[in-house]
């Protein structure tokens, strides 16, 4: 009795490179690749609640906002750093 054919097994899929991106830091913030101001909707907001030291200068808080641009579809973040006395600390509801 002859054998039957198996059908071969797909490859292994490739490795998915990580999303990569680049940091913004001017107000408003632009795509650093085309210029353009439009974006999509910010995601995975994160902020660091301070004092804060970057570059030997202090912040109360620095926000970090994952987006991609809508012109040329290239992801960014943008980081909005709040200068001392800026943010307003609250306690509670009293």
């Amino acid at each position: 009795m002859a054998k039957k054919a198996t059908k071969k097994k797909p490859a292994d899929p490739q490795p998915i490179e990580r999303d990569t991106y680049t940091q913004v830091d001017r107000e408003p913030h632009l795509c650093p690749y085309c210029g353009h101001a439009g974006r999509t909707d910010y995601q995975k907001v994160r902020h660091l609640d301070g004092p804060v030291s970057i570059n030997g200068k202090a912040y109360d808080r620095v926000e970090w906002r994952r987006t991609s641009c809508k012109k040329c579809r290239r992801k960014r973040i943008d980081r909005t750093l709040y200068p001392l006395g800026s943010v307003r600390q609250t306690v509670g509801n009293d």
